[in-house]
């Protein structure tokens, strides 16, 4: 039993036997966790609760195939982690280990749906902990022509910080990749324009 501030206490439940009635008794829920682990699960609930109409992607294998076989994107560009075997065994490397939402949802104005990722911040974590999570997905990221980046938090406080480090992270280094390539087009057409066929511009052509 957890102290829960504000709600009063939270029991986890984690006996086999309960999570054996539902055929979860595998499930990593199961578990003992810290406090922390308990509360970003506890606002994740909420969220879902709160937005039960979305298309969530609930397995790893789920997010991995709509990733690669629906988006064509390499599993290389996918937020991942390796987690070391016994000796003599081979690692494992596991996806989205996270597990914070993930889904489809429509875009503003009727337009076509996009795919949405989201941070679940409870309160315990670092700062850093945010801009790891950024990292983690950024080569992902790079791969979309759109998407949409959800920051679930219990208290608003958190938001103008985040939406800072998520401009500085992600939003402006994107648009200036955008740019980059933009500026190169030009630069290339420019010179095909003025019969500058010599020019070596292969590694642009290529």
């Amino acid at each position: 039993m957890l102290d829960y501030p504000g709600v009063g206490p939270v029991f986890h439940l984690f006996s086999r036997t309960v999570y054996g009635q539902m055929e979860k008794d595998n499930l990593r829920n199961r578990r003992r966790h810290s406090f922390e682990f308990i509360r970003t699960r506890l606002l994740l609930l909420d969220f879902i609760l709160a937005n039960q109409v979305l298309a969530y992607f609930e397995t790893e294998q789920d997010k991995v195939s709509f990733f690669c076989e629906t988006m064509g994107v390499s599993k290389y560009f996918l937020p991942a982690k390796v987690y070391g075997g016994r000796p003599g065994s081979q690692s494992t490397v596991r996806y989205f280990v996270d597990k914070f939402p993930l889904f489809i949802a429509p875009f503003l104005s009727g337009a076509p749906p996009v795919v949405t990722f989201s941070y679940v911040d409870s309160g315990f974590q670092t700062p850093s902990a945010f801009l790891s999570h950024l990292a983690a997905y950024q080569g992902l990221f790079r791969q979309l022509a759109t998407f949409r980046f959800l920051y679930i938090a219990a208290k608003d406080a958190y938001f103008r910080m985040a939406e800072e480090r998520f401009r500085s992270l992600v939003k402006r280094p994107l648009e200036s990749d955008t740019s980059a390539e933009i500026s190169r087009y030009f630069q290339i057409r420019k010179k095909w324009d003025n019969h500058e066929y010599v020019v070596p511009v292969t590694e642009d052509l290529e």
